[in-house]
C-alpha cells in the first residue's frame, strides 16, 4: 500500500499518496504544478540554511543573533500555517480494493511528521533498560503527579550525555525515541567498535562522523592538522583556523574554550566533568555569547544568559526533530498511548475533590483561582527574592 497513488474521479486534478500511520498526508497536483505541500522537514531546512548558520560571521553581534533567532521562531508560525494544508476533513481515502471510506474524526485534525531517515526496527537491547510506569504514585502508593497512567510499554534508551571517549565515531542510524521528543543517533567507534546512543543533532544522518574533544585532541587529528598547515614540529602549537574548521562540525562535542562566539550549540554542560544539562529537547539550541579564562556565558532558548565552566563541553548544532512543535495528535487516544490521562476541570468536580468544586451551576464561588492543592494561580509570587539571587545567572529571561 505504501507509495501507491490512486486517481480520484470526482477530484480528477489530484492524486492521494497512501501513507503509513506516522507519515504526513500529501496532496499532489497532476497539472504540472509543484506539490501543494511537502514534508515539513524541507520547509524547516530552508530556514536552517539561510537564517541560522552554525558559526556566524565574525562581524555579527550577539544582539543581531538574538534578533535572528526570534525571526526563526516567528517563521515557525508560518510553517504551522502551511502545515494546516496537510489536514483534509472531507477527503476520501482510497483503498487498493477500490472501496472509498471517509476519514474518521480521529484523523481530521491530525498532523504527524514523517521522517524518512529514521530506522524502522527495534533499538539495541543492550543499550536499553526496562522502565516501569508508576502511574504518578510514590513509594507509599499515593498520587503525587496527577493525570498519569496507562500507555504503551517503553524501554528507556541509555543516552551518553558525557561523551568521554576520544576518537572518531560513525553514525550507524538515526532512531525514534518514544520517551524523548528528540531523535537518537546510534554511533560506533571506528577503532574499538563500541556503540552508544547520543542525542542526534539536526541534519545528522547515517554515515556521518562525529567526535568528542572533552579530553583533548587525538593524535590522528593533530597529525592531520600539522600536515595541512605544513608544520614539521610535532610538539608545536596547532594552527587555530584549521583546528576550528576540523572540530566545529555538527554533532561534535567540544569544550567552550574552543567554540567561537555566536556558535549554535546544544547539550550544554555546566561543570568541567558534568553531563549535558541544558538544551536537550527537540528543536532547542543555545549560543555562546562570550568567554574568558575561567567561565563562559551562554544564551539559552528562553533568552536567559548564564555562566558555565569554560572547560565544560557542548555539542555543535541544534537538537533534531525541530518540527515537533507543529504536531497535532488529532484524538484523545494518542495521548492515552503516551500514558497521559484526562485533565478534569475543578469546577466540574464535587466540593470534596477540589477547591473550585460544588455549588449550583458552573460557578467556583467567590474563591481565588487555585490548584488542586490550594496554590494560587494568579498573583502568587514564585520568583526568588532579590537578596537570594542565582549567582550563575547573568541576564534574566524577562529582562
Amino acid at each position: 500500500m505504501l507509495g501507491l497513488k490512486y486517481q480520484v474521479n470526482n477530484l480528477s486534478r489530484y492524486t492521494l499518496n497512501s501513507i503509513p500511520r506516522l507519515n504526513v498526508r500529501r496532496y499532489y497536483s497532476t497539472e504540472g504544478q509543484e506539490p501543494i505541500s511537502t514534508t515539513l522537514e524541507n520547509e524547516t531546512q530552508k530556514i536552517n540554511k539561510s537564517l541560522i548558520p552554525l558559526v556566524p560571521d565574525a562581524n555579527t553581534s550577539i544582539t543581531d543573533l538574538e534578533m535572528q533567532d526570534k525571526l526563526v521562531r516567528s517563521k515557525s508560525k508560518d510553517l504551522d500555517t502551511k502545515a494546516k494544508i496537510l489536514t483534509f476533513s472531507n477527503l476520501p481515502l482510497f483503498k487498493p480494493n477500490g472501496k472509498v471510506t471517509i476519514r474518521r474524526p480521529g484523523s481530521t485534525n491530525v498532523k504527524l511528521i514523517h521522517h524518512e531517515h529514521l530506522y524502522k526496527d527495534r533499538p539495541i537491547k543492550a543499550l536499553t533498560v526496562i522502565r516501569k510506569n508508576t502511574g504518578g504514585r510514590n513509594d507509599t502508593g499515593k498520587i503525587v503527579v496527577r493525570h498519569r497512567g496507562g500507555g504503551n510499554k517503553k524501554r528507556l534508551r541509555l543516552v551518553d550525555y558525557f561523551r568521554h571517549e576520544l576518537g572518531k565515531y560513525i553514525v550507524q542510524r538515526i532512531e525514534y525515541d518514544p520517551i524523548r521528543t528528540c531523535h537518537l543517533a546510534l554511533i560506533q567507534n571506528v577503532k574499538s567498535s563500541e556503540i552508544s546512543y547520543i542525542v542526534a543533532a539536526d541534519g545528522l544522518r547515517a554515515g556521518d562522523y562525529v567526535e568528542s574533544f572533552r579530553h583533548g585532541f587525538s593524535e590522528d587529528l593533530r597529525r592531520e592538522i600539522r600536515k595541512l598547515s605544513s608544520v614539521s614540529d610535532l610538539d608545536g602549537p596547532l594552527d587555530n583556523s584549521i583546528l576550528l574548521q576540523k572540530i566545529i562540525q555538527r554533532g561534535n562535542c567540544v569544550p567552550y574554550r574552543y567554540i567561537p562566539a555566536g556558535t549554535i550549540i546544544h547539550n550544554l554542560g555546566l561543570t568541567r566533568d558534568g553531563e549535558a544539562k541544558l538544551c536537550r529537547a527537540a528543536g532547542t539550541f543555545g549560543r555562546l555569547v562570550s568567554k574568558d579564562d575561567k567561565k563562559a556565558v551562554v544564551l539559552l532558548n528562553s533568552g536567559e544568559q548564564r555562566y558555565v565552566d569554560v572547560d565544560a563541553v557542548a555539542t555543535i548544532g541544534m537538537v533534531s526533530n525541530i518540527e515537533h512543535s507543529l504536531e497535532q495528535l488529532g484524538k484523545a487516544g494518542r495521548n492515552r498511548w503516551k500514558g497521559r490521562r484526562p485533565r478534569v476541570r475543578g469546577v466540574a468536580m464535587n466540593k470534596v475533590d477540589h477547591p473550585h468544586g460544588g455549588g449550583r451551576g458552573k460557578s467556583k464561588s467567590n474563591k481565588l483561582s487555585q490548584s488542586f492543592s490550594g496554590v494560587l494561580a494568579k498573583g502568587y509570587k514564585t520568583r526568588r527574592s532579590k537578596y537570594n539571587k542565582n549567582g550563575l545567572k547573568v541576564k534574566d529571561r524577562r529582562a
